[in-house]
């Protein structure tokens, strides 16, 4: 589907449901325009492989991607905190990492989480991940069984559904409302399996900021169902990628911080906070679960998730850059949430 308007180009391009014919036939016609308005392919398609998962184009706003605007990337924060971690951390930037993550990265977001969340992970409550994507994928890998009936809030998040089919896991859709997951249907489901002699092994949901809907689960019913998952006995895997872009108060309390019974796995990520090319994240969880993920053969083999990405972020972070560049985020995107919601209503 294509939309295009003169004075300014808008086009909607559903690029990854189309077939290779369609694709060849919308790269022409794109370099036709691009060339037409003084862009030159070499610019930015100088091979037969893309660089990027989508190309943003100036003058076009795509709302069907999750990709941060380029002018809000660290680009010289980075590259001063690439040269800083060599000068600081020497050869261990490059070498081997530790299985379960970085350590300056590590203590930096053990002390960053006990400070806006009120619970310190423990050194063993944490480990870096190669972003919240393969983070799920370790979960699911690791702590699940082809097979396994995975409760997932409908809607959702698409790509997670395509990790979740890849182990493969048996999706049943669980109802949802402004207010995020419904606790009585969660329940009603649960005991709809029990009746066929089926589990609930797992839950996926992404309560704060969703994806796409954009609710958050209010608190009554965060504390509900961290009590069913305990009392059922099904692990949460909590999607909260989305939690530092809070630009309208405080985010509520992650599920995570409010289980004491270890039924929550949280997924972190650096991808809408700093830049998701890091492909850096992180989870937290009962010791012993998360424990399971940093001990995994990938990383016993290989060392830990992006050594290098984590050692630069952990210089960046330690000179004190991070807080600055969420509040930058946070400004510009509530600026741009209030001009597109006026413009909605004019």
């Amino acid at each position: 589907m294509w939309w295009h308007c003169s004075a300014r180009m808008f086009y909607i391009i559903p690029y990854h449901s189309v077939n290779v014919n369609e694709r060849i036939e919308w790269r022409t016609r794109f370099l036709r325009t691009a060339e037409a308005g003084g862009f030159r392919e070499d610019v930015f398609m100088n091979s037969d492989h893309p660089t990027v998962q989508i190309v943003l184009r100036p003058g076009i706003l795509d709302l069907g991607w999750g990709h941060p605007d380029p002018a809000l990337l660290p680009l010289a924060g980075m590259r001063a905190a690439a040269g800083e971690a060599i000068e600081r951390f020497g050869a261990d930037t490059l070498s081997y990492g530790n299985a379960a993550g970085a350590g300056p990265l590590l203590s930096w977001l053990r002390g960053r989480i006990a400070s806006t969340e009120g619970r310190d992970p423990g050194v063993e409550g944490i480990t870096i991940t190669g972003g919240s994507s393969l983070g799920l994928d370790q979960v699911c890998t690791l702590l699940a069984s082809p097979g396994d009936v995975m409760l997932v809030e409908s809607p959702t998040y698409h790509f997670a559904v395509k990790i979740l089919r890849d182990h493969p896991l048996e999706l049943v859709p669980v109802a949802a409302d402004e207010q995020g997951l419904q606790i009585a249907a969660i329940e009603q489901t649960i005991a709809e399996l029990k009746r066929q002699g089926r589990k609930a092994r797992m839950l996926y949901c992404i309560p704060t900021f969703h994806n796409p809907t954009g609710a958050s689960l209010s608190l009554e019913r965060r504390r509900a169902l961290v009590e069913l998952a305990a009392r059922e006995g099904f692990l949460i895997i909590e999607d909260d990628v989305y939690r530092d872009l809070a630009y309208d108060g405080r985010p509520p309390p992650s599920l995570w911080s409010l289980d004491t019974a270890g039924c929550v796995i949280r997924l972190g990520s650096f991808a809408k906070s700093l830049a998701p090319g890091l492909r850096l994240g992180w989870i937290t969880g009962a010791p012993a679960l998360v424990q399971r993920i940093a001990s995994g053969g990938v990383l016993d083999s290989g060392g830990g998730a992006n050594h290098f990405t984590a050692m630069t972020v952990a210089a960046f972070c330690l000179s004190g850059r991070f807080e600055p560049q969420v509040e930058r985020l946070r400004a510009a995107y509530a600026e741009r949430s209030a001009t597109l919601s006026a413009s909605l209503r004019t």
